[in-house]
């Protein structure tokens, strides 16, 4: 017995399975839409998202979803916000990388429907957080600054040392030294020798980076006007100048020229504060002389000069002022001053002579006098005490004008010298003298002493001289 199958029963068999089908089965599309529109682009915020137009199964998409850097897989963190996944890296974002998100095969739906899907997207990532910025800076736009006032910008966050050093600038160009501050978020640009006067400065800079290698969110530039100044600073005085224990007496009244005395000081009186470096290395004085200037106490306004030796008898001197003098703002003499003097010539005095132990001599200049001398043995010891000291090369031609000389009677014989020497910083002259001839009964044996004087004569080595003869008479008993 065979069975038979009626050819109709498969095709309603089927035809069952297709209508019982139409449960699960769609012809609609899955839509997926994402922050990340075009190619390329720049993402900002915490994370990159993929929305679905259905309610998709949260672990098969997160299993479908590749993210990548540079090349390089990305370990995933995920957020759900109802159909949309937001999608960042578990460690950080890196700024400015090339990141791909793709997301392949089959998305099922929470309620049973599935779609093929493909989907993929090149982005970089950035974050408007992450920019450096300027948070302050000092002076303000078009503020007027001191001479020597620092600038000063401060950053949101550290910033390469070096980026900013390349990137500063300031015109006119002026010489700068920068501190930065221990965390290098502020920093202090000072002007090595000042503002110049009566300009406008613009400063500025571009292309500097933090730390973290994110960039200047926008080019910085400001401006600021230097200190004006247009009082031009001039010397109103040179006059001598007497040293006190407080305070130095300006007398500013006199000139220096024909009243400068030996080693006498001299001050120079500018119209305003100066700058004290640039007024001293601008003073000079021609042919020099040994001496220094400097600053008279607190004020910045006058300058004297302590020379370390004589002024020379009849050397014209020439007091210089060059332009380079500047005031405390740094604006210059207009043009150089000059101020030629001579010293006050005075010639050269004696001012005592002692023999041996006994009171000096008085009347020195008396060719009337004779002067009693108590012999003790054939020797007397002469000191002679000039107003000024005598120069060394001329110490041992003053010994030779001075000379002692029998008077009277015929038969007293002559001394010689035979020791000499030089005391009290060159300006005493200590002698001995042997072979003097004491007085017999009552005639008495005179001598002279003289000490020559005018041009040919006694000199101190800077041009005074004795003006005449100067001749001690005196008679041994």
């Amino acid at each position: 017995m065979s069975r038979s199958i009626n050819a109709s029963v498969p095709v309603a068999i089927a035809l069952i399975g297709c209508f019982c089908s139409c449960a699960i089965a769609t012809f609609e599309s899955l839509d997926i839409t994402s922050n990340v529109v075009s190619y390329g682009q720049t993402i900002e915020g915490e994370s990159v998202w993929i929305d679905f137009s259905g309610m998709p199964e949260k672990k098969c998409v997160e299993g479908l979803i590749e993210l990548t850097c540079e090349g390089s897989s990305v370990e995933c963190a995920y957020a759900w916000e109802g159909s949309r996944v937001l999608v960042s890296p578990k460690a950080s974002w890196l700024k400015d990388r090339k990141y791909r998100i793709a997301l392949s095969g089959t998305v099922r739906l929470d309620d049973g429907r599935r779609y093929e899907a493909s989907f993929e997207r090149f982005f970089y990532w950035s974050s408007s957080n992450g920019f450096l910025a300027v948070n302050g800076t000092s002076p303000s736009m078009d503020a007027e600054v001191s001479p020597r006032e620092s600038l000063v910008v401060s950053f949101n966050k550290p910033i390469n040392v070096n980026s900013f050093l390349g990137a500063f600038s300031i015109k006119p160009f002026c010489n700068t030294r920068f501190d930065f501050s221990d965390d290098n978020r502020t920093v202090t640009i000072e002007p090595v020798s000042g503002w110049s006067l009566n300009e406008v400065y613009t400063w500025s800079f571009d292309d500097i980076l933090s730390n973290d290698e994110n960039p200047l969110s926008m080019p910085f530039e400001s401006r600021f006007l230097s200190p004006v100044d247009v009082t031009i600073p001039e010397v109103i005085a040179v006059c001598p100048v007497t040293i006190g224990t407080d305070v130095n007496a300006f007398d500013e009244s006199v000139s220096i020229d024909g009243h400068l005395v030996d080693d006498q000081p001299f001050g120079v009186v500018f119209s305003e504060e100066m700058s004290p470096l640039s007024a001293i290395s601008a003073l000079s004085i021609e042919p020099s002389i040994k001496g220094y200037f400097l600053k008279d106490g607190a004020s910045a306004m006058r300058y004297v000069f302590q020379p370390l030796e004589p002024y020379e008898a009849g050397v014209r001197y020439t007091l210089r002022v060059a332009t380079s003098a500047a005031d405390a703002l740094g604006l210059t003499m207009r043009r150089e001053r000059t101020f030629p003097f001579t010293s006050l010539y005075r010639h050269l005095r004696v001012l005592s002579v002692t023999m041996d132990d006994e009171a000096g001599i008085e009347d020195i200049g008396d060719p009337d006098r004779a002067y009693s001398h108590a012999l003790v043995g054939d020797a007397i010891g002469i000191r002679i005490c000039f107003e000024s000291s005598i120069g060394s090369e001329c110490r041992e031609t003053v010994v030779d004008k001075i000379r002692v000389s029998p008077l009277f009677p015929s038969t007293a014989s002559s001394p010689c010298l035979i020791a000499a020497r030089w005391e009290d910083g060159a300006k005493a002259l200590s002698m001995e003298w042997k072979g003097f001839t004491r007085g017999v009964g009552d005639i008495d044996a005179f001598y002279s002493l003289s000490i020559v004087g005018g041009r040919s004569g006694v000199t101190d080595g800077r041009g005074q001289y004795m003006e005449d003869d100067v001749c001690i008479v005196f008679f041994c008993r």
